[in-house]
């Protein structure tokens, strides 16, 4: 009887045991997955934060000048979502920019980046004057 409480006491805390490694090697692979954290390289993407008065810049210069009319982009919180901040510090990386240096508002078009309200909104207005709008 003893023997096969043990055995029974001894199976489930196998069983318990795998289901934990295999739920922590999942989530650790869920937040540092590349699958999540890559995109299209022909995408363009607007790394922002919410509370970030430069990227506030960027927004309004976008409302008033219409620019999703003329540039499909997509636009990534960074501030409270942990796989759109990942995302951004290997975009960034691509661009050879130093992790210490990595900021918003930035701006990733085609392996090109462009960080700071000035360059993202100059880069706007080049694209549209090329575009006669």
């Amino acid at each position: 009887m003893v023997n096969r409480k043990l055995i029974i006491s001894g199976f489930f805390s196998v069983i318990f045991l795998i289901i934990s490694i295999f739920a922590l090697v999942h989530e650790k692979k869920s937040v540092n997955s590349p699958v999540l954290a890559e995109t299209n390289n022909d995408e363009i993407i607007l790394f922002y934060g919410t509370t970030c008065p430069h990227c506030k810049n960027v927004e309004e210069y976008m409302a008033e000048n219409k620019t999703e009319e003329f540039i499909k982009l997509v636009q990534k919180e960074v501030f409270d979502n942990k796989v759109n901040s990942q995302l951004l510090i290997n975009k960034a990386r691509a661009c050879g920019i130093n992790t210490d240096s990595i900021g918003v508002p930035l701006l990733w078009v085609k392996g090109q980046c462009y960080s700071g309200d000035e360059q993202i909104i100059n880069y706007f207005k080049v694209e549209q004057e090329k575009l006669g709008k």
